[in-house]
């Protein structure tokens, strides 16, 4: 759901893996999330994601979306990661930088539905779900100072 800025950039990186089905229409000015009779989604998605808070434009999401057909909610929640209560079970994975609200730059937090842990051939195994899981998040070696 292509809403601002952040989750733009995030559909094309998503572009070099998958087909991507961009769910609202297309817009060139981001002022909010679009009525959601507008919306295009697919009953067959691997997930549906969303950047709850797209800072750069000022759009943030009231409630979760509507998801009529239950796949995965992905979610960048980078801009308001630790300012608000929220239910990591409506999600099957929720991304945030840390450079915002929870520590230095270069750093991420990742929460994963268990079910969602599924490996590709084509990511690096540091990037590789499973492969954290399955170490507890200490593959590599995690900065000790910051």
């Amino acid at each position: 759901m292509v809403t601002g800025t952040w989750s733009s950039k995030s559909a094309k990186e998503a572009e070099k893996y998958c087909k991507v089905n961009r769910v609202l229409p297309k817009s060139d000015k981001y002022i909010e999330v679009p009525d959601k009779s507008t919306w295009s989604l697919s009953a067959n998605a691997n997930y549906l994601y969303f950047c709850d808070n797209e800072t750069v434009h000022g759009v943030e999401y009231p409630e979760l979306p509507f998801n009529p057909h239950n796949v995965p909610l992905a979610c960048d929640m980078t801009s308001d990661f630790l300012t608000k209560p929220v239910d990591v079970s409506k999600f099957g994975v929720i991304v945030a930088g840390t450079q915002k609200n929870a520590g230095i730059a270069g750093l991420a937090i990742v929460i994963v539905r268990d079910d969602l842990i599924k490996p590709m051939s084509i990511c690096p195994s540091v990037l590789d779900f499973k492969v954290m899981a399955d170490n507890k998040s200490l593959y590599n070696t995690p900065p000790c100072y910051p």
